[in-house]
Parts: structure tokens; C-alpha cells; sequence
């Protein structure tokens, strides 16, 4: 008498087969349901702020946007864009163009969009034309709803812009941007290192590369958001109100010129900037004789400088050469350092009646 073989239970794992596998369909009609459903207000949000834009007096092209992405990332390419107007803070007007802009949301961060421009790119400022490229260039906003500020952030590396006055290039770059509570319009910080600046005065003095520089600012005073109203009247209703930038950090490595301090920006009855403030210095007697090298501080005058900063340096609490405390300002176009003038700023041309 023989044993009995027990049957095979195929029957079982086909079924659990079969069920895996309308699971992952589900899942899968699911993911792809969602992704159309967060393209289409990618769409939506893209044209809603083209719209407003355009309302405000900007100009704004593009070609038909496309979506991607799928299915790790929700993405949508839009080709040709070239954006062009006036705000308050770039009062002479703006265009920019890229060859394509993606917009993107990538799991599992899905309280961000990442906007990346793409393919030949260049902005004007003014009658300033400059292209420029990156090997990464990369904007970050918050998609978080409720009430609260939220930080809009840049990356830039490795960028290669040709200015007007000669190539310009950035290893490294990183600025955000929060909306500031209490009434303030903004707080502001950025970082950069390794600037290699276009021929001029001060880089002869210097040197063309800064190797390190960071800006840490809160403007303060209402922004008026009226589309129809004209930059120069919104820039002096803003100086009415008190409106400044605080600058609450400036950091500078640069040649023989070390420093950091703080000042305060704001406009004068005629619209353009003046402010004062303090730097920390070290390595000043070395910058000023770079100055006077350079020809732009009279020999004579830099040895009386000298011979003041020698007597006004301090060495810090925690050691380290000593440091000079000198006031900069900027008056009239002017910026001037120890009451020494070092460089002159084009003045503001503000477009529309005031």
C-alpha cells in the first residue's frame, strides 16, 4: 500500500498572485490619479501666477507647458519663458529668458515646489544685458498652507555670467528670504564664496577674487502692493512710512580686507539710497596701501590714514590681530570708508510720474 502525495495548494498561490497583483494595479491607477491630479494644479498655479504678473503690468511669455515626472516626481516643463517689468526693487526694469523652466515636487517633500531653470538663460537689468550659465541653479518654495512666514531659498553653484564690464563667476551662492512678522516686509540673508569679479578700480586694489561674503538684512516698513500704482510712487510712499534696510550682519573676506559690520539703508527725498553704518576691519593699514597702489587714495593721504588706524586698533577679546572700527557711509552716490571715498554708484532712474 502507497502513501498518498498531498496535493499541491496551486490553487492558493495563484490566488494570492492574482490579488498581489490587482493591489499593485490599484496602487498604481492611485499613484498615477494622483500625479495628474498635482500636474494639473501645477497647471493651474503656473497660469494663475502668469495671470498675476500680467495684471501688475509685467510681461510674460511662454510656450505650451508639458507635464513629466511621472512616476517619481510630479513635473512641469515650460518651454521658452521670458519674463519682463518693474518692481520697486528694481525700479530701472527687468527681463529675464530661459530655454525652459521645471517646476517639480518630489516625494516624500511634498510642502515644496523646486523651480529649476534650464537651457540658455540671461537677465537685463536696466541696459545691462548679461547671459549666464550654472551647474546648479535651484529655487525652493513653500507649499505649506496656514498662516506664518515661510522661506523662499536659492542654490547657485558654479555660475558663469558675462557682465558688462567683464566676466563674472560664483562657486557658491545661498540666499533665502522669509517674510518677516510684525509688519515687516522681509528678512534677508545670503552667502557667497569664491567671487571672481570683472576688471575695476577697487579689484585692482584688492584683487578680482573675494573669497568669502554674507549679508544678513530685515527690511522694515509696509511694501505697497498696488498693481496699477507707479514704482516711484510706491518707493516714496514706502520712505514716508520709514521703510529701511537694516543691515544686522555684512561679512566681507577679500584680499588684505577682512571685516564685518552693521548700517542701516534707506531713501533720501529724492529717491536714492543713503545710509551709514560701522566695520569691524582687519588688515586695514594693508587696504589702504593697496588703495593708494591702485591710485585710488592720494599716497600722501594713505600714510596719515596709516598712521591714524595704528593708533586705533584693538585686539579682540579671543585673540587674533588687531581690529579697527571705522564708519562707511554712502551720501550722494558716494560709498566712503573712514571719510574716504572708494566708489561711486549710478543713481536710481525711477520710471512714472512721482
Amino acid at each position: 500500500m502507497t502513501a498518498k502525495t498531498p496535493a499541491r495548494p496551486a490553487r492558493g498561490y495563484r490566488r494570492a498572485a492574482i490579488g498581489a497583483l490587482l493591489l499593485f494595479a490599484a496602487l498604481l491607477a492611485a499613484h498615477g490619479l494622483a500625479w495628474r491630479f498635482v500636474t494639473g494644479a501645477m497647471a493651474v498655479g503656473f497660469s494663475d501666477w502668469v495671470a498675476q504678473r500680467r495684471a501688475e503690468g509685467w510681461t510674460v511669455d511662454h510656450g505650451v507647458p508639458t507635464r513629466g515626472g511621472w512616476p517619481f516626481a510630479a513635473r512641469l516643463t515650460v518651454p521658452d519663458v521670458a519674463v519682463a517689468g518693474v518692481t520697486p526693487s528694481l525700479p530701472q526694469g527687468f527681463a529675464w529668458t530661459a530655454g525652459q523652466l521645471a517646476l517639480a515636487i518630489v516625494p516624500p517633500r511634498l510642502d515644496r515646489l523646486v523651480v529649476v531653470p534650464q537651457g540658455p538663460q540671461a537677465l537685463r537689468l536696466g541696459a545691462a544685458e548679461i547671459p549666464y550659465a550654472a551647474d546648479r541653479l535651484e529655487l525652493v518654495l513653500p507649499l505649506e498652507p496656514g498662516p506664518g512666514p515661510r522661506a523662499a531659498a536659492l542654490t547657485v553653484a558654479g555660475l558663469r555670467a558675462a557682465a558688462p564690464d567683464g566676466p563674472l563667476s560664483v562657486d557658491s551662492l545661498r540666499a533665502s528670504l522669509v517674510p518677516a512678522p510684525e509688519g515687516d516686509a522681509a528678512i534677508l540673508a545670503a552667502q557667497a564664496e569664491r567671487v571672481v569679479l570683472p576688471a575695476s578700480p577697487l579689484a585692482a586694489a584688492f584683487g578680482q577674487r573675494i573669497e568669502h561674503a554674507a549679508l544678513e538684512a530685515r527690511l522694515t516698513g509696509p511694501v505697497v502692493a498696488a498693481p496699477g500704482l507707479p514704482p516711484a510712487l510706491r518707493a516714496e510712499a514706502w520712505r514716508r512710512a520709514g521703510g529701511s534696510l537694516d543691515v544686522t550682519r555684512i561679512a566681507l573676506r577679500w584680499g588684505p580686507l577682512l571685516g564685518e559690520g552693521v548700517g542701516v539703508l534707506r531713501l533720501d527725498p529724492a529717491l536714492q539710497p543713503e545710509g551709514t553704518g560701522t566695520l569691524a576691519l582687519e588688515g586695514a593699514p594693508e587696504a589702504l596701501a593697496a588703495l593708494a597702489r591702485a591710485g585710488l587714495v592720494a599716497p600722501r593721504a594713505a600714510l596719515a590714514g596709516q598712521a591714524a588706524l595704528a593708533l586705533m586698533g584693538r585686539a579682540p577679546p579671543s585673540g587674533g590681530p588687531p581690529r579697527i572700527d571705522v564708519p562707511i557711509s554712502l551720501q550722494g552716490g558716494v560709498v566712503a570708508v573712514a571719510r574716504i571715498p572708494l566708489a561711486r554708484i549710478a543713481p536710481v532712474a525711477w520710471p512714472g510720474p512721482r
